[in-house]
């Protein structure tokens, strides 16, 4: 789908949402006013979906994926009880799956409710690994008592996910062993043809990564064949909370980035070749002030912040700090004084993860960091020139302020371009006590336009612009921006690293002057879902030609 931004309409529409933004205040969540409070889930309103209580949170959320193929946006959620208020311990665990049913408004499609007590922090992802094209949903639980621990759902025909687990797997661990999944990353890391499942574990007197892949499809006797293992010699000395695939120095191989909350501890791995990673890259407690991980199971925020088509780490830790790591030539040379501090969001240094977007559709790269129990959302906009290390080449602000009121303690967050089709991006927030009366467990929040008179601005761009998508690596679905200062005939296509067209999004169609925005949905011209790997995409009018670079992780 193509829209075009005039920036003006978003003028036009700001008096229409003064009374969802007094809506938001008055639920004791004041957001942003070029934002509003969308949509919020309480689990007490809906006995039949949510039947546990009265100890209720939300661990993890992933949105913007559309896994039934029926046109309509969806995010998926776990919840996490054992560290809720008044939870159990051990206490259940959970994970749902919720789609957009119109503007502003979600429904139920499905969900699966652990039978047995478990640790809390279950991993979540969801991917195709064996390329049938038939979407899977992985849950990882920390088990008591037996060791199967990964839970993987696969979807039927119908785009139907089941009750039951298609499969479970025990990473060939015994129950003794207390394997605690807190992170899973799909891709095809090796470049073998075969997407694997990267595991970390956040156990303390057990940290591993455990890198996967499915010896042939998923079914009820599917086996795995473990790639590669690391453990504590390499993980640091805490709780294993965050992995990712990437092609950081851009070299043509991917590495494996794993944090440990360990007073600043990571491990880099590259892939050397087929089902073989060797360590390039060890960081163990470098900064001992206020201790300070990633918490976001799932995703290091990398991203060509400053468009010199090189990947950068833009990195909001547990101390409340955003820090920033500039591309490397050789990711062997990493050392912790690569990395520099670009400011502080959150002085209480209780932050619990974060992400990055676009959230007002201006190409301007934005990061959301939660303050945890603290209470608030930070916004960290980048200016689009200046050094991406340097504080004032940022805007920085609250997105969401909720002290005193019945949000207390916010999770991992995803930011997503446009999950209700009402051409405004969100984020889709996750609240870890929700156990009270009232106490929402997700919350969307989204960009309305400006809410107050501003001068008018020139709509029309002065250039021909081809940006950055985002997000970048993605999967499975990013956006892509471009701007026209006059009208002209337009072709956007993508191509694969030999040069094979892939897909046209747009083809020789006339459009007027403007900043437009194209999604990707990972598929070719003819449907099919394509592989992980580096992709170009170029844009093509007769004032000229402009090709940038993108990663496609599964």
């Amino acid at each position: 789908m193509i829209r075009r931004i005039p920036v003006p309409a978003f003028l036009l529409l700001a008096l229409l949402l003064i009374a969802p933004l007094r809506l938001a205040q008055a639920q004791d969540i004041t957001v942003d006013d070029d934002f509003k409070l969308a949509w919020s889930l309480d689990p007490r309103a809906f006995p039949d979906l949510f039947p546990r209580g009265p100890a209720f949170g939300a661990r993890s959320v992933l949105a913007g994926m559309d896994l039934d193929g029926d046109g309509n946006k969806e995010f998926l959620f776990t919840t996490d009880e054992t560290l809720a208020p008044q939870g159990p311990d051990p206490g259940f665990l959970d994970v749902y799956l919720y789609e957009a049913a119109g503007d502003d408004t979600y429904e139920h499609v499905w969900h699966y409710s652990h039978p047995d007590g478990s640790n809390s922090l279950p991993a979540l992802a969801y991917g195709d690994i064996d390329g049938d094209g038939l979407w899977e949903i992985y849950l990882g639980i920390p088990t008591i008592g037996d060791n199967q621990d990964l839970l993987i759902f696969e979807q039927d025909e119908t785009g139907a996910f089941p009750a039951a687990p298609t499969i479970t797997y025990g990473y060939e661990r015994i129950a003794d062993d207390d394997f605690r999944p807190a992170g899973f990353q799909i891709a095809d890391v090796d470049g073998d043809g075969q997407q694997e499942l990267l595991t970390v574990s956040r156990t303390g007197g057990r940290r591993e990564l455990v890198v996967i892949a499915p010896d042939a499809g998923l079914d009820a006797f599917a086996t795995f064949t473990i790639e590669f293992e690391a453990g504590e010699d390499v993980l640091g000395g805490g709780g294993v909370y965050d992995v990712d695939v990437a092609d950081f120095d851009n070299d043509g191989r991917n590495e494996i980035w794993v944090n440990t909350w360990d007073q600043f501890s990571l491990a880099v791995f590259e892939a050397t070749g087929p089902d073989t990673y060797a360590l390039q890259a060890e960081i163990n407690n470098y900064i001992e002030a206020d201790d300070p991980g990633s918490f976001n199971s799932h995703d290091f925020l990398f991203h060509d912040i400053d468009g010199d088509e090189r990947l950068e780490l833009i990195y909001p830790l547990t101390d409340g700090k955003l820090y920033f790591l500039d591309d490397l030539d050789d990711v062997s040379t990493l050392t912790g004084e690569a990395f520099a501090v670009v400011g502080t969001f959150d002085e209480t240094a209780r932050a619990r993860g974060g992400h990055i977007g676009d959230l007002d559709g201006d190409g301007l790269l934005d990061i959301v960091a939660s303050h945890g129990t603290s209470e608030k959302v930070s916004r960290i906009e980048y200016n689009g020139t200046g050094n991406p290390a340097d504080s004032t080449s940022y805007t920085w602000s609250i997105l969401v302020n909720s002290e005193g009121g019945s949000v207390e303690r916010y999770y991992p967050m995803r930011i997503t371009d446009d999950l209700d089709g009402d051409g405004y991006n969100e984020v889709v927030l996750t609240n870890l006590y929700a156990s009270d009366e009232g106490q929402a467990l997700i919350m969307i929040v989204e960009y309305t336009g400006m809410a107050t008179p501003i001068e008018p601005i020139d709509e029309t761009p002065q250039a021909f612009a081809l940006r950055q998508n985002y997000p970048n690596p993605f999967n499975p679905t990013t956006t892509i921006e471009y701007t026209l200062p006059t009208a002209e005939p337009v072709t956007l296509r993508i191509y694969n690293v030999m040069g094979q067209l892939v897909r046209t999004l747009v083809h020789g169609e006339t459009q007027p002057a403007g900043l437009y925005r194209v999604e990707w949905d990972s598929r070719n011209d003819a449907g099919a879902l394509v592989g992980s790997g580096t992709y170009l995409y170029t844009l093509e009018t007769p004032s000229g030609r402009q090709t940038r670079v993108m990663t496609l992780l599964k």
